[in-house]
């Protein structure tokens, strides 16, 4: 008969091993802040050090952020200003290569004015040939 106050022997052949395991756990982390200005914690700590020094670090900030603004509008204004000087510079010089052309035929210099002519409207060409696939890469 079973007795119900005894716990029941389990009865094998091989004995328990207990082993106890260790793990190693390591925990790592990192912040990372990206833009002009240090993250806030460490300007203050710039403040902690020399006093008016996150002020000075943000009116630096502000300075560098207009000097930026300010050159690109200068490098935009220039763009359009050569733009227009080379449309400008253009017109005359096909003006000035269709006098030539107008008056080599005037002399009767045939083969000046057909070797002139070719040769600008291939200049011409070429140059609005440039500039489109210029505009396409870009």
């Amino acid at each position: 008969m079973n007795n119900t106050n005894q716990p029941s022997k389990r009865q094998s052949s091989k004995p328990y091993n207990y082993q106890q395991n260790e793990a190693n756990v390591t925990v790592q982390k990192s912040e990372i802040h990206s833009g002009p200005l240090p993250h806030p914690e460490i300007l203050s700590r710039y403040d902690e050090v020399i006093p008016g020094a996150a002020e000075r670090i943000l009116k630096m900030a502000e300075n560098e952020q207009k000097n930026r603004i300010t050159l690109d509008k200068k490098t935009t204004i220039n763009a359009i200003i050569m733009g227009y000087l080379g449309i400008v510079f253009a017109f005359f010089s096909v003006i000035l290569v269709s006098g030539l052309v107008y008056y080599s035929l005037l002399k009767g210099y045939y083969t000046t004015a057909a070797t002139l002519g070719v040769g600008a409207i291939a200049s011409v060409a070429s140059v609005f040939i440039f500039f489109r696939k210029s505009i396409n890469k870009n």
